[in-house]
């Protein structure tokens, strides 16, 4: 892609993200649609031609999701290929997610309650764990031998998610969160901590519709910019463009857009279920999905 079409198509979309970030809160909040259908495109590494695939997005009218079909871009770190989430839900519950993405991964997470609480956890994917919660005033903790793993949980007063910690076989991984009042996630921050690998630490932001603007590591800010659909307040695109933190400072760049074009009603937009369990909309291309994935 020659560099000045780059930086033509660059300054069109930053005026415009301009106009997006003047919008009120309140307006992003107030949607009763969600995006069911639409495209992705991408330039692949080194080529100029767009590169574009199918999104779709399945939920319950009340706005639970249940299935997300994205496309994970060139770049990642195990290439391009279709991205396939599930997510099963018991009330405003989530009780299992799926994960399968092209031929190469996937990985399932079981979740089960009691009074209202998180009991236990359990993963199938490259390793098999399980985690057995054990409530006391608001804060958890578990230990599994077996794959020698302990970890923390501490809720607020609704029975929320606020922090998280897992010691693997001293790798360190923690999690702090923030909620809007309508009890969509406004802020997560994750860090791991290994002794054979580098360390890392990622913030993901939401508006209080619960649509992902922001992620920012240590390397790079990632942002989300939305042009709503006036007729139905939902996005109707969505820009995504990494800016470089490093040394280096090069130059800001759109990652991808997604364009839709079919929507649904529902009651409310959200980001997580009732106990904080996140699912990330959006966010699997370039973004550094949760690093629990794996984990848990």
């Amino acid at each position: 892609m020659k560099k000045t079409t780059a930086a033509r198509r660059l300054a069109m979309i930053l005026g415009a993200c301009l106009i997006i970030a003047m919008l009120p809160a309140a307006v992003m909040a107030a949607g009763v649609y969600a995006p069911v259908k639409g495209t992705i495109t991408y330039y692949p590494d080194n080529e100029e031609a767009s590169v574009e695939r199918n999104v779709s997005i399945s939920y319950k009218s009340d706005g639970r999701i249940t299935k997300l079909e994205d496309y994970r871009i060139a770049g990642s770190t195990t290439g391009a290929g279709p991205l396939i989430r599930s997510w099963s839900w018991k009330g405003n519950r989530i009780t299992k997610s799926a994960f399968s993405y092209a031929a190469l991964l996937s990985s399932q997470t079981t979740y089960s309650y009691r009074e209202d609480q998180l009991e236990k956890r359990a993963f199938r994917g490259s390793t098999d764990t399980a985690a057995l919660y054990q409530w006391k005033k608001g804060k958890a903790s578990f230990s599994d031998r077996k794959n020698g793993i302990t970890g923390t949980l501490k809720a607020d007063k609704n029975g929320r998610i606020i922090e998280e910690t897992w010691d693997e076989n001293g790798d360190i991984y923690s999690s702090k969160t923030r909620y809007y009042k309508n009890g969509n996630i406004k802020s997560r921050t994750e860090s791991f901590q290994s002794e054979d690998q580098a360390d890392y630490k990622v913030t993901r932001k939401y508006n209080s519709a619960g649509y992902i603007t922001s992620v920012k590591t240590r390397d790079s800010l990632i942002t989300y910019s939305y042009l709503m659909d006036p007729k139905k307040n939902s996005p109707k695109k969505i820009t995504v463009i990494r800016k470089d933190l490093t040394k280096n400072k090069e130059a800001p760049f759109v990652l991808f857009t997604y364009n839709f074009t079919k929507y649904q009603k529902v009651k409310r937009t959200r980001n997580c279920d009732q106990n904080g369990i996140e699912f990330l909309l959006f966010a699997e291309n370039g973004t550094y999905p949760s690093m629990r994935e794996g984990l848990y």
